[in-house]
C-alpha cells in the first residue's frame, strides 16, 4: 500500500540511516539506505514529467522519448523536453555501445569524423567508395583516396589492386569487385605498375586482378613490347591510341596503323581522315593528301579506271560531282582494289 502516493510502499517508508530519505526511496535512487553519507540528489527526488515515478527511478524524466542516459551522452538536459537529441544523434552506427553524438568515429572505420569531413568521405559509411577498403585504411595505411573507387585512374579498383577479396559490412556488393588473384597486387596510386607504357587496367582488361587468357600482366614490363597483330605498333601504344592490337589496319582504309600513326599522320580510326569522301589508302595511292578534303575528287579520278564497269575521266561536268557521289566512288574503288589483291 502507498498511502501518501509517493511511489514508495508504506513498508519501505522507514529511514534506517536517519538521513531524511526513506529506505525505499534510496533503493529506487540507488543510494545506501544504511549510510547517511549516501543521499540522493534533491533534484532526483522530484517527478519532472508527473508520471508518478520519481526522477531517480525514471529512465526518461522529461518524457521526451529519449532515455536520460542517452541525453547525458549527447549533452542534452534530461529534465527538459525542449532539449531532445535527434534520432541521428542517438544512433550507434558502428555498434560500439557509444552513441554517435558522443562518438568521434561514428562508423568505426578508424578515421575520425572530423578527418572524414576533411577528406570528403562519409562519416556514417566505413567504405565510402565501395572498393572493399575501409576509409581509415585507405587514408591512413595505403594513402589512397577513400572517395575514389579507382585512385590512380588506371581502370582497376583500389580493392583489386590491393588484393581485397571480401567487402566490408558497409560496402555495396553491387559495386564491389573482388580480387581474383590475391597473391599479387599492384600499386593503387600508380596507373602503370610495371612501367611498360600500358596502364594496369589496359593489361588486365576485365579488371579482376588475375592474368587471364589474352591479357597482359601488369607486373611484367616485358609484355609492353608485345605486338600481337605484327603491324609494327606495340600493343601498349595501340592501347594508348585506341587502335585494335589484333588488327593491323584498324579502320580498314588500306593503310596499316603504323603508317597512319608515323608516316601519313592520318587517323587510324577513320577510313577517311579528311572527310572528303575518298579513303585514306586510295588518296595515298593517287598521290593526293588524305588530310585535305579538296583534292579527294582528283584521287578518285586517278584511281577510277573501271568503276561499276565504267571508265572515269575528268571533265567539266564531272569535276563538280556532289561529295556524296565522290564518297561512293572512293569506297567502290577501295573494294575493287581489295578484290584484285
Amino acid at each position: 500500500m502507498d498511502a501518501d502516493a509517493n511511489g514508495v510502499c508504506d513498508g519501505a517508508e522507514q529511514d534506517t540511516d536517519q538521513d531524511g530519505i526513506p529506505d525505499g526511496v534510496e533503493a529506487l535512487c540507488g543510494t545506501l539506505p544504511n549510510s547517511a553519507a549516501s543521499v540522493p540528489a534533491i533534484s532526483s527526488l522530484g517527478d519532472t514529467d508527473d508520471d508518478g515515478t520519481i526522477d531517480c527511478a525514471d529512465d526518461d524524466d522529461d518524457q521526451d522519448g529519449v532515455k536520460d542516459a542517452d541525453e547525458l551522452q549527447c549533452s542534452s538536459n534530461p529534465l527538459s523536453a525542449a532539449e531532445t537529441p535527434t534520432a541521428e544523434q542517438i544512433a550507434d552506427t558502428d555498434g560500439d555501445k557509444k552513441l554517435d553524438c558522443a562518438d568521434s568515429d561514428d562508423d568505426g572505420d578508424g578515421l575520425s569524423d572530423s578527418a572524414e569531413a576533411a577528406a570528403g568521405s562519409d562519416p556514417l559509411d566505413k567504405d565510402s567508395d565501395d572498393d572493399g577498403l575501409s576509409d581509415g585504411k585507405e587514408l591512413l595505411v595505403h594513402g589512397t583516396d577513400p572517395t575514389a573507387f579507382d585512385t590512380d585512374g588506371d581502370g582497376l579498383s583500389d580493392g583489386v589492386e590491393l588484393s581485397v577479396t571480401a567487402p566490408t559490412s558497409d560496402t555495396d556488393p553491387a559495386v564491389f569487385v573482388p580480387d581474383a588473384d590475391p597473391t599479387t597486387s599492384t600499386d593503387a596510386k600508380r596507373d602503370d605498375h610495371d612501367s611498360d607504357g600500358v596502364k594496369d587496367g589496359d593489361e588486365d582488361v576485365n579488371g579482376n586482378g588475375r592474368v587471364d587468357d589474352g591479357e597482359q600482366d601488369p607486373l611484367n614490363s616485358a609484355d609492353g613490347l608485345l605486338d600481337t597483330d605484327g603491324d609494327g605498333v606495340p600493343d601498349r601504344v595501340e592501347a594508348e591510341k585506341g587502335t585494335d592490337p589484333k588488327n593491323p589496319d584498324t579502320d580498314g582504309d588500306g593503310l596499316d596503323d603504323k603508317t597512319e600513326l608515323n608516316v601519313t599522320l592520318t587517323d587510324p580510326l577513320l577510313v577517311d581522315t579528311d572527310g572528303g569522301g575518298v579513303p585514306d589508302g586510295i588518296e595515298m595511292e593517287a598521290g593526293t593528301d588524305p588530310t585535305v578534303a579538296a583534292d579527294d575528287y582528283a584521287s578518285a579520278v586517278a584511281k577510277g579506271d573501271n568503276v561499276f564497269g565504267c571508265t572515269t575521266t575528268e571533265s567539266p561536268s564531272t569535276s563538280f560531282l556532289p561529295i556524296g557521289l565522290t564518297a561512293l566512288l572512293g569506297l567502290a574503288l577501295l573494294r575493287r582494289r581489295r578484290q584484285r589483291g
